[in-house]
């Protein structure tokens, strides 16, 4: 604040540069990935709490399907509970922190579409719940979203990784 009233008014050193306040398409990609990794981070937490098992209780294999140790897998009633309770929710405050960052110029189509699959794959995962018994379910469900993140250059967003 103290520097606010320092200097002239040549416009030597403000920019008006809207562009300038574009990100590049990999400093949106960083930003959306640190988005979704949080999320994902949260709902493993949560699930860990929820069912009471550490992360070593089950494993996650490269493509998202979750494996559980014998005898350490939640019942197909709690898992539903869960992914309807939490992830689903989770989701849409993800795709929503997603759609507020400003993308690359000339990306707004491409990255609304991806957000647009991604909201219709929650949608099938909040009018069935069961998906959630089965990550392939949930899988399936995002497959399009995944699909669409991967092409664009997305590592973290679209890969549902927790119980």
């Amino acid at each position: 604040m103290a520097l606010a009233g320092c200097g002239g008014d040549d416009g030597g050193d403000v920019t008006n540069d809207v562009d300038s306040l574009v990100p590049s398409k990999r400093d949106y990609i960083v930003q959306a990935d640190t988005i979704c990794a949080y999320s994902q981070q949260g709902i493993q937490s949560r699930a860990e709490a929820e069912f009471r098992i550490g992360p070593n209780d089950f494993t996650v294999t490269p493509v998202g399907e979750i494996v559980f140790k014998a005898g350490r897998r939640p019942s197909d009633e709690r898992l539903s509970d869960f992914g309807a309770a939490f992830v689903v929710p989770a989701f849409r405050e993800q795709v929503a922190d997603l759609r507020a960052l400003t993308p690359p110029a000339g990306d707004q189509g491409t990255v609304t579409k991806i957000y647009d699959a991604a909201d219709a794959g929650i949608d099938r995962l909040q009018a069935d719940r069961s998906l959630f018994r089965d990550s392939a379910g949930v899988r399936a469900a995002l497959a399009e979203a995944r699909r669409l993140g991967r092409s664009y250059g997305f590592f973290d967003c679209g890969t549902y990784s927790a119980p």
